[in-house]
């Protein structure tokens, strides 16, 4: 069973998970990562701006590349550019090409 506490005015609905009673994600952590890598692309007028393949992109991805190592993830971008985290050694690559 999953249940999920809301903090008034603090953090979003989303921000505090429990599984059987045990809060899995730290919720000023997951916050205060959530504003970092809203600020790169940040535009003026409030948005957030990072198309595919630029420098906002990658500096995202390097970012939260970080994050994921730190968990102990081993992590992987692909052809297409999805960042992909893991917790086994080794990636079984497609035969040939295939997807």
């Amino acid at each position: 069973m999953v249940h999920c506490k809301i903090p008034r005015g603090v953090l979003p609905p989303w921000a505090t998970i429990y599984w059987g009673g045990t809060q899995m994600i730290n919720q000023q952590r997951l916050w205060q990562r959530l504003m970092e890598v809203g600020e790169i692309g940040k535009e003026q007028s409030g948005g957030v701006t990072r198309a595919a393949f630029t420098k906002e992109d990658r500096a995202v991805k390097d970012l939260v590349s970080g994050y994921m190592k730190e968990a102990g993830l081993n992590v992987h971008e692909d052809a297409v550019g999805n960042l992909i985290g893991s917790p086994f050694e080794r990636w079984i690559k497609p035969r040939s090409g295939r997807v």
